[in-house]
C-alpha cells in the first residue's frame, strides 16, 4: 500500500472543506470556533459606533453649554458675531459700534462707558465686548444678535 490516502467517491473534497477552517472576512486571518461571524460582527460595530457618536455628541454639547459662561469662551463668541457685524468704529445709527448696539441697549449695560465715551463707536472694542458679556449674564444670552449669533452656532 502506497502513503496515499484511500480514494473516496467525492474526491476529497468533503474531507478538505471540513479540514480547512474558512477566512475570516475582516482580519484575512482564521477564524476560530466561538468567533461572530462577519455579519454579526459589522451589525455590533456599526451599533458601537453609532453609541459612541451619540454619546461624544451629547458629550460636546454639554461641554459647549458649560464652556460657553467661561470668560475666554464668551470673548471668542462676540468676536464670531462682531465679523458678521458692523466695524468697531461704526458711527451709524441707530446701531453703533463693532457689535450693532442701539441707543437703549448702551445705557442698560453700558452706561458708564455712554456717559464718559459717548456711543459705542467710541469704545475700545474690549469695553464693546464687556457690555455684551454683561448683557448676556443678565440673561439675555445672545438674542440681541439672532441671525449672527445662529450664524456662529450659537443659538
Amino acid at each position: 500500500m502506497s502513503g496515499r490516502p484511500p480514494h473516496r467517491l467525492d474526491g476529497g473534497r468533503a474531507a478538505r472543506r471540513s479540514a480547512s477552517p474558512a477566512l475570516s472576512p475582516l482580519t484575512g486571518g482564521r477564524r476560530r470556533e466561538g468567533d461572530y461571524s462577519g455579519r454579526r460582527f459589522v451589525l455590533l460595530l456599526c451599533l458601537l459606533l453609532v453609541l459612541c457618536g451619540a454619546g461624544l455628541w451629547l458629550f460636546e454639547r454639554a461641554g459647549a453649554a458649560a464652556s460657553a459662561r467661561s470668560p475666554a469662551a464668551l470673548v471668542r463668541a462676540f468676536h464670531c458675531i462682531h465679523r458678521y457685524e458692523g466695524a468697531w468704529n461704526d458711527p451709524h445709527g441707530p446701531y453703533w459700534g463693532g457689535l450693532q448696539m442701539d441707543y437703549g441697549f448702551q445705557s442698560t449695560y453700558g452706561r458708564e462707558y455712554l456717559r464718559a465715551f459717548g456711543t459705542a463707536d467710541h469704545w475700545p472694542p474690549s469695553l464693546q465686548i464687556a457690555v455684551a458679556i454683561r448683557a448676556y449674564l443678565s440673561g439675555r444670552g445672545f438674542s440681541p444678535w439672532p441671525y449672527t449669533a445662529r450664524r456662529c452656532g450659537l443659538l
